[in-house]
Parts: structure tokens; C-alpha cells; sequence
């Protein structure tokens, strides 16, 4: 099993997401790959971070070692179209 991109954390312009050890072709991880090209369509840096022995051998991901502050949006979400 690999680990889980979409446990993640999006802090401002950056998806911190843990490093999936995906296939190498040349360079390029295979599973990187898309993800990059979808997050950077909409103006996402993404950042892997290694969490293979801390958090993903004991079923958790980058989310589960994180704390962020954030501001609580004033639009009510059962508004949005």
C-alpha cells in the first residue's frame, strides 16, 4: 500500500500532501505526475513530505500530524450556489 494523497493540508498556496513512492520513469514519479499538473492548473504548489514511518506505517497521513490556524470563512455555506 501506498501512501494516501488525499490526506493532506492545504495551507494558502500550498497542498501538503505525503510523498506516494510512486513509479519512476526517467525523473518523473508516475504519481506525482497528474496530481501536479491538476493542483498547479488551479494555482497549488504541492509539497511531499515523507511520512512513511511516522504516520502512514500507523494508518495516518500528513493531516493527522498537523495543526493549522485558520480563519473561519463569513460566507454561509448553505448559501453558495
Amino acid at each position: 500500500h501506498m501512501p494516501n494523497m488525499v490526506n493532506s493540508l492545504v495551507v494558502g498556496g500550498h497542498f501538503i500532501a505525503p510523498d506516494p513512492f510512486g513509479p519512476v520513469d526517467g525523473s518523473i514519479d508516475k504519481f506525482k505526475e497528474p496530481v501536479d499538473a491538476a493542483l498547479g492548473a488551479i494555482g497549488l504548489t504541492v509539497d511531499y513530505v515523507d511520512d512513511w514511518y511516522p504516520y502512514h506505517e500507523w494508518w495516518g497521513e500528513v493531516h493527522c500530524g498537523t495543526n493549522a490556524v485558520r480563519t473561519p470563512s463569513t460566507t454561509l455555506w448553505w448559501n453558495l450556489d
